[in-house]
């Protein structure tokens, strides 16, 4: 990002990449937001592995089995990575403490979010691209790719939930 976003840009870039965040920044709205984000970037991801499935399924009926392990591996990091955030308990962004936040603190969190939300769309797009691919051009480089999306998935996972354990 080259010209640093305000906290109002952030929260309608937000609101642009998961349909019904909007009201993201109203305070009474908060914990059903939180809870709408994480359920649309869950069942992306759920998408994603469903995705997967479907190359495996390919593969297998080209009696192709070399990637399948890698495939299968992949498939699991993806039902984790849905219900790490399906399940993080609400307001797990900590933005519902008793405690105030300041507004650096709450633009971080919109950063946050903007990068998961942004890097489950990478993941779906590695995805449905690996789909796309023949059964032939299945080699371990072609399934690099998205095990660093799914990685960096959960790097930005974990760094979102730690934001507020400090």
């Amino acid at each position: 990002m080259g010209i640093r976003e305000s906290l109002a840009e952030r929260i309608e870039r937000l609101a642009r990449l998961v349909p019904g965040i909007g009201s993201y920044q109203d305070k009474e709205t908060h914990r059903d937001a939180d809870k709408r984000l994480r359920v649309t970037l869950a069942d992306r991801l759920d998408s994603a592995r469903k995705t997967v499935e479907a190359v495996i399924a390919k593969l297998q009926a080209d009696n192709r089995f070399d990637p399948l392990d890698r495939l299968g591996r992949l498939e699991r990091k993806l039902y984790q990575a849905a219900d790490s955030i399906r399940f993080a308990s609400y307001g797990y962004s900590g933005v519902f403490d008793a405690i105030k936040i300041d507004e650096a603190r709450l633009d971080q969190l919109y950063a946050f979010d903007i990068a998961l939300a942004e890097s489950v769309s990478a993941v779906q797009e590695t995805a449905e691209n690996l789909k796309a691919s023949t059964p032939e051009a299945m080699g371990a480089d072609a399934l690099e790719p998205l095990e660093q999306q799914i990685a960096s998935f959960n790097g930005k996972f974990h760094e979102r939930m730690a934001l507020f354990q400090e």
